[in-house]
């Protein structure tokens, strides 16, 4: 109810109503970290190539991913709308792979400043129905009419839903949405989430989906299967005001009897994937078994020491040796992330004296995020700036306060085409002269 500090110690009081209805919840500290050993299994059925994705757990605005290992390593890493880190994959014809990706996970409090920002389109994109979110039920959208606002949404999925422990394991099919609504005692955490985010997207609150890891020490309290790799999902709202997605916990604010995670939530909450424009993909990890597997591919633990994260560009140019004044050289440069953090806002400056570079993309002249084992093309034109002036000429790359180059040869005047040209007409003009003084002397005689 109210906080004050005295002699250098807070202190905090609760009301009665406040300790019997809700409890306390406390967290300590401004960050937790998790160590974490995932294992993805891959296998191409097919008689040809396939190329497939494998989500990795990706840095949001509450948390910061340090990766030790991925073996082996992935062709690419990419960001996808929903700001998930897909690794891609090559598998030859009837190949089995086997991934691992290690490192540590910094769950924070409160949300990083300054990252990045969400697209306008994208947030549109968060108020679609989907098959486990039916916002255009008439259901639903009664229902939303009545509560308007994320708060009123989150307390009535955390009153209407009843959690079933007993649908608490591998394989158990989603309900969604529609039918959370008219079966309330059969809800665990994918109905609590689903429901949350098809009453708020019918209101015009922009929702997602959540699925991770969440840590407790009483499964009976917060329920959350530890056999196999059933994982936990929660959903975020997007608030205007603070211009941030907000974490919830609905299903946990119903099974610790009433504990608020709407107002803040705790640091035991650990994103795999975010489904926003889709309720299913990307899959977590967890979900990727080869024929007849069975087991835990997920290990999370606490950490004690933070990993210390090493920052790495490497540049690969994709340029012609030379270019010349009768032809303009097409190519590109490969920015690659051999780091262990992402990278972000990255705006590479390439430069040249001798050469005009024009950027085939312009929106390629700046990269909001780069995650580790990640690369960025960018297609460039070279054209010489002078006539008359061969040389040999430096391409200069600067980005994350690294500095590439690359040897150019610019050949803007053929003087080796012009010195034959001239040596040529000089052999023609004596021999025409040398002819005619023959002739001349032959008609004397």
């Amino acid at each position: 109810s109210r906080q004050e500090k005295k002699g250098g110690v807070k202190f905090y009081y609760f009301n009665g109503p406040q300790i019997l209805g809700k409890g306390i919840n406390a967290s300590f500290g401004q960050f937790q970290i998790f160590n974490f050993i995932l294992n993805y299994h891959l296998q191409n059925p097919n008689s040809i190539k396939a190329e497939t994705d494998i989500a990795l757990p990706p840095d949001t605005a509450w948390q910061q991913v340090v990766y030790s290992q991925i073996t082996p390593k992935p062709e690419n890493v990419e960001v996808d709308a929903d700001g998930n880190w897909l690794a891609r994959y090559q598998l030859k014809a009837k190949e089995k792979l086997n991934i691992t990706a290690a490192g540590q996970v910094k769950v924070f409090s409160k949300p990083q400043k300054n990252f990045l920002p969400s697209d306008p389109k994208n947030l549109n994109v968060d108020l679609q129905p989907q098959k486990y979110w039916q916002v255009n039920s008439p259901q639903i959208q009664s229902q939303a009419k009545k509560l308007r606002t994320p708060k009123a949404i989150y307390d009535f999925v955390v009153e209407h839903l009843q959690y079933d422990l007993g649908r608490v394991k591998e394989g158990t099919p989603r309900l969604g949405a529609l039918e959370a609504l008219a079966k309330p005692k059969k809800a665990i955490c994918m109905e609590f989430t689903d429901l949350f985010i098809a009453l708020a997207r019918a209101a015009g609150i922009p929702a997602r989906e959540i699925n991770g890891f969440a840590y407790t020490t009483n499964a009976q309290l917060r329920p959350l299967s530890l056999v196999s790799d059933v994982l936990h999902a929660w959903p975020e709202y997007w608030s205007e005001k603070r211009k941030i997605w907000v974490p919830i916990d609905p299903t946990w604010g119903k099974t610790t009897g009433g504990v608020d995670y709407f107002s803040k939530t705790d640091l035991n909450h650990f994103t795999f994937v975010i489904h926003g424009k889709n309720d299913e993909r990307p899959y977590p990890p967890g979900s990727y078994k080869s024929d007849g597997g069975f087991g835990k591919d997920v290990q999370v633990v606490f950490g004690q020491n933070l990993q210390k994260a090493t920052s790495k560009i490497e540049i690969q140019f994709n340029l012609p040796q030379k270019i010349g004044w009768w032809t303009r050289g097409g190519g590109n440069i490969i920015i690659k992330n051999k780091g262990s953090v992402a990278l972000y806002n990255l705006e590479p400056q390439i430069k040249s004296s001798a050469v005009i570079i024009q950027l085939l993309n312009p929106k390629e002249a700046k990269i909001a995020s780069l995650p580790p084992f990640g690369q960025r093309q960018i297609n460039l034109e070279l054209k010489p700036k002078k006539l008359l002036s061969n040389s040999f000429n430096l391409i200069t790359v600067n980005v994350h306060g690294q500095r590439f180059s690359y040897l150019l040869k610019v050949i803007t005047f053929p003087w080796p085409l012009v010195a034959g040209i001239l040596a040529g007409g000089v052999i023609l003009t004596v021999l025409f002269l040398t002819k005619r003084r023959c002739y001349a002397r032959k008609k004397e005689v």
